[in-house]
């Protein structure tokens, strides 16, 4: 899962069975169906019986009731969306490791909206992103899915990914086998070589679950998709889900939490905000150190700006991200959040680092993140709450973005001011420059109209996702221009 818990896992031995085709245990012969229909078969007569090719209308009804939403509390009032299938007409379900990861309780939230309890988890795979789990269907029965056989999978094949995307029901798209991606894939901890590649569109929310065939059959186990690339798909082939056998019991969760927390990059965390994209499905040039909460991390999660004072986080995420590839790959971080409803709010630059604040409405929830030059460190910080009100005061100041009946434009200030403090956390007001057509340019180049009313400048940004930023200001002489942060001077500028 589009959030986290750190720990390393250590599993007591087990007796696992492969899910392959021809199951030898009768446990799990139902999983076994020819393109979902209610009659079970085995290894003998699937190897002599033809399949037949299923239209996307039919694949659909027959994984409907069989792929399901979970909704998982991961405490602290979280909550985080993924994906999972039946395999056993008793609730034996999959879905991804990183879906269950850290969740103290689960729902599993089906499409006709039966709801039940997720008790527990039998083992899983960090290797392959894998958990097995256990729905409580309270005596009801299941149907699951129709499993196929992924070492046949080829380039070209038809293939449909269903699942429940950023919290909403089922979903179902389609698309193609784009490669058998043999070089090793890394998304979030996970490193996974031999992942199917598909153009089948998934989202925050689709992780765990079914990739199916043209027969409606389980080919794939979706566990992560390239933001910056909506093409690119990855599932971890079926053929390595492995089951428990018939008698074994359930562990419950959270996943590991008995296990050691070590700091050493291995830690495990959820990533899976269904409203957050992940900075490691876009960058290819960064590399996690840690991921997770104060609890794991041992310390405070905070932002410590020294001027403005002390914020505190739920959770982090340090990435190691050379100075070379900072700047671009941040910059594709900022357009997905702002594709995903996030309101950037200010960048600001203090001494030797790099700050940037996004804040979701609908969640109530900041992410902010700062780039160290010297260290070469990225760290995404996530919390509740607007931390950059509670850094910066009214330094974003409500405005409707429409000039009030009062607006006017201050000859006094047309023309070029530039401050000669770059090391000013306020950089992009280091250089603005007001036409007398109500238009400006400030230091990045973004551009807006501007006008002052009531002895306060607003600067309308044309990108609707930066919003409207209204300063207090005084102008000394004709060549100073002060902008004024909760009644003190932010930024100095002269005319030039």
């Amino acid at each position: 899962m589009s959030v986290i818990a750190a720990v390393i896992v250590i599993v007591s031995a087990i007796l696992l069975i492969p899910i392959i085709l021809g199951l030898n245990n009768a446990e799990y012969d139902d999983a076994i169906y020819n393109n979902g229909s209610d009659i079970t078969i085995g290894e003998e007569d699937l190897a002599n019986r033809e399949l037949e090719v299923l239209s996307p209308s039919q694949i659909f009804e027959n994984n409907k009731d069989s792929v399901f939403q979970i909704i998982a509390d991961i405490g602290d009032g979280w909550y985080a969306y993924g994906s999972g299938f039946i395999v056993s007409r008793t609730g034996i379900a999959v879905t991804n490791h990183h879906v269950m990861e850290g969740a103290i309780s689960a729902t599993a939230v089906f499409n006709d909206g039966r709801e039940y309890d997720i008790s527990g988890y039998y083992t899983y795979d960090i290797d392959n992103d894998l958990a097995i789990i256990q729905v409580d269907g309270e005596g009801d029965s299941f149907r699951p899915a129709a499993i196929g056989n992924s070492d046949e999978v080829v380039v070209g094949d038809p293939v449909y990914a269903a699942g429940g995307p950023d919290g909403d029901p089922l979903t179902f798209t389609n698309g193609m086998v784009s490669r058998i991606a043999h070089e090793p894939i890394q998304f979030d901890i996970y490193t996974i070589e031999g992942m199917i590649q598909s153009t089948a569109a998934i989202y925050g929310g689709n992780s765990g679950g079914p990739l199916l065939n043209s027969y409606g059959q389980v080919i794939g186990i979706n566990s992560a998709g390239h933001t910056a690339r909506p093409s690119v798909q990855w599932a971890v082939p079926v053929n390595r889900v492995v089951l428990p056998s018939v008698g074994d019991i359930t562990n419950p969760l959270p996943i590991g939490e008995h296990i050691q927390t070590l700091w050493d990059g291995r830690i495990t965390y959820l990533t899976q905000f269904p409203f957050i994209p992940n900075f490691l499905s876009i960058s290819r040039n960064a590399t996690l150190l840690f991921g997770g909460t104060a609890d794991d991390a041992g310390f405070e999660l905070v932002l410590d700006i020294d001027i403005y004072g002390v914020y505190h986080f739920d959770y982090a995420f340090y990435y190691s991200l050379a100075y070379e590839y900072w700047v671009d790959d941040t910059d594709l971080f900022d357009e997905s959040l702002m594709e995903h409803d996030f309101i950037l709010q200010g960048m600001e630059n203090v001494e030797d680092d790099f700050y940037a604040f996004f804040f979701h409405p609908e969640h109530n929830t900041t992410l902010a993140y700062t780039y160290h030059r010297e260290d070469e460190i990225l760290t995404i910080v996530i919390g509740q709450g607007n931390a950059f009100d509670a850094f910066f005061g009214d330094a974003l100041l409500p405005s409707t973005g429409v000039p009030p009946e009062n607006a006017a434009l201050i000859p006094e200030l047309f023309g070029r001011w530039i401050c000669t403090d770059t090391d000013n956390p306020h950089l992009f007001l280091c250089e603005l420059v007001f036409s007398d057509d109500g238009r400006f340019v400030d230091y990045d180049g973004d551009r807006g109209d501007w006008w002052v009313s009531d002895n306060l400048l607003t600067l309308h940004f044309d990108e609707d996702d930066y919003g409207s930023l209204a300063y207090s200001f005084n102008l000394v002489g004709n060549n100073i221009l002060e902008i004024l942060i909760d009644g003190e001077i932010a930024v100095r500028l002269h005319r030039e």
